[in-house]
């Protein structure tokens, strides 16, 4: 099947990784304020419940004992290439063993995305860090969607990085440490650092979206245009894309 150009953007920005404009790569670093963080969730109270929600299940699961839970189903959210694919196919061959191969597809393609999900964990995460991060590439994945030209392209790059072979070798590194008085989360240099007890999926979301920033360049440049460029675009979307 020939590459949609979305996925020929997505392998381009893979291999060109600019750094954000204005910054020498490693350079770029944003903190992430508690007070701030706080004053969102006032003003966005549906948000605040859906990261209520991510932090109930995420310890009910470890309380269970099985934090990694492959929580989605095979007709989620799919590329719209995907889509349009399953369609040609079963005009074509409406019969049981086409579908059979559609279906075979759809489960290896959610295969190497989980196996990319398992690996981000285990590889760039610390202990204390690892489920949220798997958990925040889940959501995204099954259930991602973008509210501008920036945060759209946010999620059809990571789409696009789960579904290739040892996709998880470009994401950002993870830990959980001490923070300056006031401080929830950093992003820099490729590395997201949550603050000491901070498992927030949507701080989580705040610090990726820095990430790729850093790793395309602002994406688009949505977050370059927007007013008080990206810290304040990245507390416009987080959580958002989930």
């Amino acid at each position: 099947m020939a590459k949609s150009p979305l996925a020929l953007l997505i392998s381009a920005a893979l291999l060109a990784q600019p750094a954000a404009a204005g910054f020498e790569p490693g350079q770029y670093r944003e903190e992430t304020s508690s007070k701030e963080i706080a004053d969102f969730y006032q003003q966005n109270p549906e948000i605040a419940k859906l990261s209520k929600k991510f932090k109930e299940d995420a310890e009910r699961r470890k309380r269970l004992g099985n934090e990694d839970v492959r929580e989605r189903a095979l007709d989620a959210t799919l590329d719209e290439d995907v889509i349009a694919e399953n369609e040609r196919l079963a005009a074509a061959h409406p019969d049981s063993y086409m579908k059979d191969l559609v279906a075979e597809y759809l489960e290896e393609k959610g295969q190497m995305v989980e196996e990319n999900i398992w690996s981000a964990g285990e590889v760039k995460a610390t202990p204390e860090v690892r489920q949220l991060y798997r958990d925040y590439l889940r959501k995204l994945y099954w259930q991602g969607h973008g509210t501008d030209g920036d945060s759209s392209k946010h999620v059809a790059l990571i789409r696009g990085m789960l579904e290739k072979p040892r996709g998880w070798e470009g994401f950002p590194t993870a830990n959980m440490g001490p923070q300056p008085p006031g401080i929830a989360a950093t992003y820099g240099g490729w590395h997201v650092k949550m603050g000491t007890g901070v498992l927030d999926i949507c701080v989580f979301s705040h610090e990726m979206f820095h990430w790729t920033d850093d790793f395309f360049g602002g994406v688009d440049g949505e977050s370059r245009r927007h007013e008080g460029g990206p810290e304040a675009h990245a507390y416009a979307q987080m959580c958002k894309e989930l």
